[in-house]
């Protein structure tokens, strides 16, 4: 299960302009773009994750700490994934939330019950571009006119609806029918 969420995000980063580069464990990558530098790892269980994050981050800043010298706007921008396909037991929850709220060394995200791709990325979304989704609901726009012209004059929008000459459409408009 890892992997497929390691290949997941690997993916969904690239996707988002970043450079991914493997780490030295299987299970961890990393990446980097203009003004980000980060490392993400997947863990199976929630325990692991707990118990392992702070090693992992420490690794990350002990071999990245020239590039991070080198480029001071990373420093702010410096982030751990840790991400997990076991869901969070409820007993676990809050240790979970510690550590995203954990400042030290770098900006953290911890997710547990990470499996499909819109997990992943919901996961990931601080890190990718900003996304607008509209849902347009699918209406008849012949109605939807006539309900946005529901105060005018019948004959207007027939006129505009119909297939009312444009000069007698404004001969009506100017009368103010």
């Amino acid at each position: 299960m890892t992997t497929g969420v390691l290949q997941l995000a690997r993916k969904i980063l690239r996707d988002a302009g970043y450079t991914v580069t493997p780490a030295t464990a299987e299970r961890s990558l990393q990446f980097e773009d203009e003004g980000v530098l980060g490392s993400l790892h997947v863990f199976e269980k929630v325990r692991d994750l707990l118990e392992s994050w702070q090693r992992e981050q420490d690794s990350f800043l002990r071999k990245s700490a020239n590039a991070l010298r080198a480029e001071p706007a990373k420093a702010w921008n410096g982030y751990t994934v840790v991400l997990c396909a076991e869901p969070c037991p409820q007993e676990l929850r809050p240790r979970l939330e510690e550590v995203e709220e954990d400042f030290r060394g770098t900006r953290k995200i911890a997710q547990a019950g990470v499996q499909s791709m819109e997990d992943v990325e919901r996961a990931l979304l601080p890190l990718l571009p900003l996304q607008l989704l509209a849902v347009l609901p699918i209406e008849d726009p012949m109605r939807r006119l006539r309900t946005r012209l529901q105060d005018s004059p019948s004959r207007i929008v027939e006129g505009l609806v119909g297939e009312t000459p444009p000069h007698t459409l404004a001969v009506w408009l100017g009368e103010g029918s």
